[in-house]
Order: structure tokens, then sequence, then C-alpha cells
């Protein structure tokens, strides 16, 4: 996850306020090599709302610079 947060920091005009609000609460709570998926989830279901609102395609990008897709699973 480390590695997607500084891809977005680098290649996007976000200050490091929104790495910290958003981003750095995003839990891996899987992931499957085999087919170079991540899933991640948030905090509460409205960051989750958030983040799939406002982030998902930056997400997408950062994630498959790194060579993997992403899930942003439900919180419970």
């Amino acid at each position: 996850m480390f590695k997607v947060r500084k891809y977005i920091l680098q290649h996007y005009e976000y200050e490091q306020v929104i790495d910290k609000i958003w981003f750095s609460k995003l839990e891996v709570v899987n992931e499957d090599n085999v087919n170079k998926k991540i899933f991640i989830k948030a905090l509460t279901s409205f960051a989750n709302s958030y983040i799939k609102s406002n982030f998902k395609l930056i997400l997408e990008r950062a994630f498959e610079a790194q060579g993997f897709s992403f899930e942003l699973v439900q919180c419970k």
C-alpha cells in the first residue's frame, strides 16, 4: 500500500493531508498474488463510499502501476 500512496503523491496534485486523511487509513485485507489483486477496506462505510466516489480511478491507476488491480471491500 505504501508504494501505491507514494505513486499517488508523485503523480497527482494532492497534498499530503489527502493521503493522511483517506489513503493512510486504508487497510489491506487480502493479497491475491496469483491473480495480482489486492483487497482493501476503509475504516467506515462513509469513507468507503467517499473513496469510491472520489478516488477510485486514481487508486486503479496507482495499483496498475504496481502490477496489481484492487477491490475496495465493504466495511462490516
